[in-house]
Parts: structure tokens; sequence; C-alpha cells
């Protein structure tokens, strides 16, 4: 879990980001055990992420970029301004 404040903001951002490229831009729903299961992680980790409880790994973070098909600054949108 996180550690400070700075990082409780930044999961939280990351979690919202990434709950949005899941829920927008796809003609059928994608479930979170589903992207877990393309992403490679486990469903707790993708749900621990997506509701900001964690900030993910780089490498994680690239798999749910290329999943949804978004760039990664998609992503972070939000954490330069902390």
């Amino acid at each position: 879990m996180c550690k400070s404040k700075n990082e409780e903001k930044i999961a939280r951002i990351i979690g919202n980001n990434v709950l949005k490229a899941r829920k927008t831009g796809h003609l059928i729903p994608i479930t979170q055990v589903k992207a877990a299961k393309e992403i490679g992680i486990s469903r707790t980790a993708y749900l621990n992420i997506e509701k900001g409880l964690v900030v993910p790994k780089v490498t994680v973070l690239l798999g749910i970029a290329k999943y949804f098909n978004v760039k990664i600054n998609d992503l972070l949108k939000g954490v330069e301004e902390i």
C-alpha cells in the first residue's frame, strides 16, 4: 500500500485514469477480471490499482497502456501536478 501522502495522491490519479481507460472506447465492456488476465496480473492487483490503493510498477503501467491502447501519458495525466 501507499507510504506517503503524495504516493496516495499519485495512486488515486493513476487508478482513476486506469478505470477511465477500461470503461471508455470499447464496444464490449471489459471486466476487471479480463483486464487483469490480459495484462498478466492478478484480479486483486488490478483492483488495487483501479481503486488507487497502490502505485503500479512501470512494467504493469506499460501492460495496461498496451492492453487499453492508450499512451502511458494518458494513465499518468494529472500526476505532474503533484
